[in-house]
């Protein structure tokens, strides 16, 4: 694409010159009629939009859920699917627990796979690093069981 189609279909630019080169700096996406992918999560995990900016691509976009190629949203199934089994193990488990990462003395648990072990495991945590977290230890053993239990790697 010429540099005059991008102007064109982006407004005004901020571009760099560094020899021969032109990079085209913090262009708005997706904009009007970009292609993304997201994920689904049905039969076909992924599928293709164009942006018009709609209650969909917003909603999508809220959820960090728009990918600029078929092949991020495919590695992105694989890692949502993981992230909303750890969730849902979690809720599960331990449905009211709500961390407080302003207190340092309440005790947080989360789960981690050990490609050692071949198998998920608890852990007691201090940083924020996995999408849920559960109160004690023996949740977090009830966690880890279900997510061995259901498979998920």
């Amino acid at each position: 694409m010429k540099l005059s189609e991008l102007i064109e279909k982006k407004g005004d630019l901020e571009i760099d010159l560094e020899g021969d080169t032109v990079k085209l700096k913090d262009m708005p996406w997706p904009s009007h009629g970009d292609q993304y992918w997201y994920v689904v999560g049905l039969d076909d995990p992924i599928s293709t939009y164009q942006w018009d900016g709609d209650e969909v691509d917003q909603g999508l976009k809220a959820h960090h859920n728009i990918f600029r190629t078929k092949e991020a949203a495919e590695k992105a199934a694989v890692l949502i699917r993981r992230s909303n089994a750890i969730i849902r193990a979690c809720l599960e488990v331990d449905p009211d627990f709500d961390p407080d990462w302003t207190d340092i003395d309440q005790k947080k648990w989360s789960v981690y796979y050990s490609h050692i072990y071949r198998k998920w495991t608890e852990t007691p945590t201090v940083i924020n690093y996995e999408p849920a977290h559960v109160s004690s230890q023996e949740k977090a053993e009830e966690v880890a069981r279900l997510l061995n239990d259901w498979g998920v790697k």
